[in-house]
């Protein structure tokens, strides 16, 4: 770490909680300029790697191996901490990479990497929602493949889902689900509340707050809008006596917050107040209507605190027109409409899928590592997409461990019943519901749980042990029950069932008109038997 001595990292982080591919497309999206040093946790690996970024953009690589290829094979166990404006790769001892196209890099990491657990996830909460390429999409600058293309251009000419692209051939299914992630990530999958990342010209990226370099910083209202929400309606605290509104201002007051709360959940033809089959003059006419009710700059000043309010609603509606009067976007608008989507809540949604993947695959990893930061990452994956399985069932795990014994546990034991329902292959779902099970001091029933966590998952050891005590103790006591008990167990003279009555040496005497004669003759020989061994 000699390069960076005296050097304070501006962030840090490790590859577990946020995947290399994920912070490529933060870099390239905030056009962040800097060095990330790469620590592999065994320092035997090698020295550490270093990336340096102009713009957002992989310029050099330095340190281990000296290649980016190097850097994708990172173990997640790897530590990284980036130096915002400094280049440590700038010694002769690095090396220019080729291609500095950020898309075209975090493709190669997401191939790279393969079909972990976060893409699996991510895709398989979309479920069979329809996707839609963006309009400012460039699948090209990926460094895709024909048959990579393929998909990414079957998205641009008509909306489907995963499941359509899959069945379609066009390229393996391995290779499809990786395309599809890609674009996902980096919102070349129109999400409808930001453009994608990467295809903007360098003039025209918003760039990250307090990163340092030359250029104008140009602000883009429709980025920074879609992380806002609308103002709870309270004006901000200056010490001074809020001013009375008249009837008409808070009658607008009103007006403004009802229809900032509702803009999400309604489509771009609802915005602009006009039926799917309005032709151009009647939405242009709408519109220009709309723009002298809501252009923030017409806000009264008395209304000045709503101000983030109108311009979210006036975001919206200009985006709904530019849409809307663009014959092909209106089309392909249309498309999406069919298939369920079309408003931004519906984005915003799609959004949070794949949040919730990322939290809960960070919380799932520092959980196993016993980091109490993990709680954060656990409950906000839970909240974000509570109907999954997993981020339940691992949500109960962690709500349990912090319960006194003589705490209820009867709302998380409903929790696992609902995520089994949900997902009748969930292990972690049965393995938290047998744990809750065998605290209730229902052993037989958390037995058939952890024997079903098992057999899901072999490796869960936890599970297995539960289930060989189990079966150890019941192996041994029909044991116990067969052994017969010793006659002095039980009083003299006692008939049980491990003392039966003892018979008479003595054969009951019988006429000899009821005795078979072969049973005579026997007899007589067994009892000569008995004799000679007398004698």
């Amino acid at each position: 770490m000699n390069k960076v001595a005296g050097a304070s990292p501006t962030a840090h982080g490790s590859l577990e909680q946020t995947p290399l591919a994920h912070l490529l497309v933060y870099m390239a999206e905030k056009r962040l300029s800097g060095t990330i040093v790469f620590t592999p946790q065994d320092l035997a690996l090698g020295d550490e790697a270093m990336i340096q970024f102009v713009d957002g953009e992989a310029c050099f690589v330095g340190g281990r191996g000296r290649s980016l290829e190097a850097c994708f094979r990172m173990p997640d166990t790897t530590t990284f901490a980036f130096y915002d404006g400094q280049n440590l790769c700038n010694d002769g001892d690095s090396t220019r990479i080729p291609v500095g196209e950020p898309l075209a890099t975090i493709w190669s990491v997401v191939r790279a990497r393969g079909l972990d657990r976060v893409v699996e996830a991510t895709l398989g909460r979309l479920g069979p929602r329809v996707l839609k390429l963006h309009d400012q999409s460039r699948p090209d600058r990926f460094g895709l493949t024909l048959n990579e293309l393929a998909v990414a251009d079957a998205l641009r000419v008509k909306p489907r889902s995963l499941a359509e692209l899959l069945a379609s051939g066009l390229a393996p299914d391995h290779s499809v689900k990786l395309v599809v992630y890609t674009l996902l990530i980096t919102r070349h999958i129109d999400h409808g509340s930001a453009p994608p990342v990467g295809v903007a010209r360098s003039s025209e990226r918003p760039r990250a707050e307090g990163t340092s370099g030359s250029g104008s910083q140009v602000a883009i209202a429709r980025v920074k809008l879609a992380s806002k929400r609308a103002d709870s309606g309270h004006m901000p605290s200056s010490g001074k006596t809020p001013i009375a509104l008249t009837p008409a201002l808070a009658a607008r007051k009103g007006e403004i917050l009802e229809r900032a709360a509702q803009i999400d959940r309604q489509d771009y033809f609802s915005m602009l107040g006009v039926e799917r089959a309005a032709a151009t003059p009647e939405i242009e006419a709408s519109y220009y209507a709309l723009v002298k009710v809501w252009h923030p700059d017409r806000l009264p000043p008395e209304l000045a605190g709503l101000r983030d309010a109108v311009s979210k609603v006036f975001a919206r509606i200009t985006e709904a027109f530019q849409t809307l009067s663009d014959p092909v976007r209106r089309k392909r608008y249309l498309d999406v409409l069919k298939g369920g989507g079309g408003t931004p809540e519906e984005a915003d949604k799609m959004q949070r899928i794949i949040d919730a993947a990322t939290d809960f695959q960070r919380g799932e990893i520092l959980w196993r590592n016993r980091d109490p930061n993990a709680e954060k990452f656990i409950v906000r994956a839970y909240r974000a997409d509570p109907q999954q399985s997993d981020y339940a069932a691992l949500y109960v795990s962690l709500e349990l461990s912090k319960r006194a014994p003589d705490t209820p546990v009867d709302d998380l034991l409903k929790l696992c019943d609902q995520a089994i329902e949900g997902n009748e292959r969930c292990e972690r779902a049965y393995f938290c519901r047998a744990q809750i099970k065998k605290r209730l001091g229902r052993v037989d029933s958390s037995i058939s749980d952890f024997r079903a966590a098992f057999e899901l998952n072999p490796k869960n050891l936890d599970a297995g042990r539960e289930v060989r005590l189990y079966e150890m103790r019941r192996s041994k006591q029909p044991e116990r029950r067969s052994t017969p008990a010793p006659h002095r167990s039980s009083p003299p003279g006692a008939l049980t069932k491990s003392n039966p009555p003892r018979l008479s040496s003595k054969p009951p005497k019988t006429s000899s008109s009821s005795r078979p004669a072969i049973k005579e003759k026997e007899g007589g020989v067994f009892s000569g038997i008995g004799k000679l061994f007398k004698r």
